[in-house]
């Protein structure tokens, strides 16, 4: 019985190794299935974090076409990476504009469709954590593309019915971003040192010297010339003449023209992928001049915008006097207007001799004798508010509905010596005829001339477009923005 009990001694032992066995095995199987929920669940949440970050760039998207200049559609969105730790994604976004042609692209090149559309593709891609693959998770949308035309057409810096010469430290800048566009029927004359921070279209040719710049594109009917320093952020285009660019030009963009017409950069042949001939397009689209009349239909327009204080100087025995009627109202009682007012006179406004006139409300004044500004005139703010100044050439024919006849040189708007506007006063400038500047002057607003513009010395305009009412005639046609409208979004 002794030597038995001996042999019995190891069996605790033999039992609590089977315990720890059993006990280590099923750690092991608990540990497999929990570190297997937690990247199941990591993979989840990455997913989850993937589809909300893509989600974010196709809301991103919407508004940056929507802010964007029509012109220049982006063909991306910019999204900062998302964060929610553990977890970041990273997102691209890319965009592809459907044309009423039919064809699909990005950037838009083809003047000739409309944009109608878009796809947009918004993919997020989160961070590889510890055992796993990193997770990609793709949004797509098709959103419809609505136009918002510029109100009655007048929607450039310039633009005249005529010829447009500009000389000697002309600048032009942008209202929002390089939007400050020129256009003319007949030939763009540009030189010493002009700067336009937007694009110029032409019906006619161009020619560029001494330091003339433009922030966009050149597109003209007829050939251009440029010589003597110069940079240009867009693209040169003629639809129907050459191309000659000498001296140290810059130029971002291609240049091209149609059919046989040639280009030439310092007196030698330019060829492709820069300089594109052979090609196929028309000259840049016509942009009607806008007429603004003065009549029973136009002062109700202007009423129902709020313009319900008229004023009336008509009959005027001297047009061409500094003292008649219509000034000496401008000049003692602008300052002290019960609201937003019309000054109607057939009397020339013939402003000079160190003048500055004080707006207590915004003026619109119908001249059909013209405006002549001379030696020194300004117009203020009674106040730190911002008015509105319009100097209109009625399109019509005193007492009738009948247009007058262009082109022609008066009566229209001259100024000469200092004439300036603080930065409280946006004014725009608008007549069927002739509009001069020369020594010095300073604007924001506009300039909308029907016959030809002639700009010398130190002209300044900030681009600022003005609503004007009571234009009828002229269908919008140029797109100032886009109204966006879902039509679809889901994962791809």
């Amino acid at each position: 019985m002794t030597r038995i009990q001996r042999d019995d001694r190891g069996v605790a032992m033999v039992v609590a190794l089977l315990l720890v066995v059993v006990v280590l095995a099923l750690t092991t199987a608990i540990y497999a299935s929990t570190t297997g929920s937690l990247h199941s669940s990591a993979a989840d949440r990455q997913r989850t974090t993937g589809v909300n970050a893509a989600e974010a760039g196709i809301n991103t998207a919407y508004a940056t076409i929507a802010a964007a200049d029509p012109t220049a559609l982006p063909c991306t969105a910019s999204v900062g990476p998302s964060s929610s730790l553990p977890d970041t994604s990273t997102v691209a976004v890319t965009i592809t504009y459907q044309l009423s042609d039919g064809t699909s692209q990005c950037p838009v090149t083809d003047t000739g469709a409309t944009v109608t559309g878009a796809l947009i593709v918004s993919k997020a891609t989160t961070n590889q954590l510890s055992g796993q693959s990193a997770v990609s998770r793709t949004m797509q949308s098709l959103i419809r593309l609505t136009p918002v035309y510029a109100p009655g057409g007048l929607d450039k810096a310039i633009y005249t019915d005529g010829n447009l010469s500009l000389a000697n430290n002309t600048v032009v800048t942008g209202n929002n971003g390089p939007d400050a566009d020129i256009y003319t029927t007949k030939a763009f004359t540009c030189a010493n040192n002009e700067y336009f921070d937007g694009s110029v279209y032409g019906q006619s040719t161009a020619t560029l010297t001494n330091s003339c710049s433009i922030a966009k594109d050149l597109y003209t009917a007829g050939s251009i010339t440029q010589s003597n320093n110069g940079t240009f952020g867009g693209s040169f285009k003629s639809s129907g003449g050459n191309i000659s660019v000498s001296g140290n030009a810059s130029i971002t963009g291609d240049l091209e023209v149609t059919g046989s017409h040639t280009i030439t950069m310092g007196g030698s042949s330019c060829g492709a992928p820069k300089c594109v001939t052979g090609k196929s397009f028309g000259p840049p689209p016509t942009v009607p001049f806008p007429s603004i009349f003065w009549d029973d239909t136009v002062k109700a327009a202007w009423g129902d915008a709020g313009y319900t204080n008229v004023v009336t100087f008509m009959n005027c025995t001297n047009p061409t006097s500094t003292s008649n009627a219509a000034v000496n109202w401008l000049t003692d009682d602008a300052n002290s207007m019960p609201g937003k007012t019309l000054l109607v006179t057939d009397c020339q406004i013939n402003l000079r001799n160190t003048k500055t006139i004080k707006l207590n409300n915004d003026l619109a004044i119908f001249s059909y004798g013209g405006f002549n500004s001379t030696n020194q005139v300004g117009f203020d703010s009674t106040s730190s508010t911002v008015h509105n100044l319009y100097w209109i050439v009625p399109n019509n024919v005193e007492g009738t509905e009948t247009p007058v006849t262009r082109s022609c040189t008066s009566p229209g708007i001259t100024t000469s010596n200092q004439f300036s506007l603080t930065d409280n006063i946006q004014m725009l400038l608008y007549s069927p005829c002739d509009i001069n500047f020369a020594n010095s002057s300073t604007h924001i607003g506009q300039l909308y001339s029907g016959s030809d513009t002639t700009i010398n010395n130190r002209f300044r305009l900030q681009f600022r477009p003005l609503p004007v009412y009571g234009v009828t005639d002229v269908e919008p046609t140029v797109v100032s923005s886009y109204n966006v409208d879902v039509v679809y979004e889901r994962e791809q």
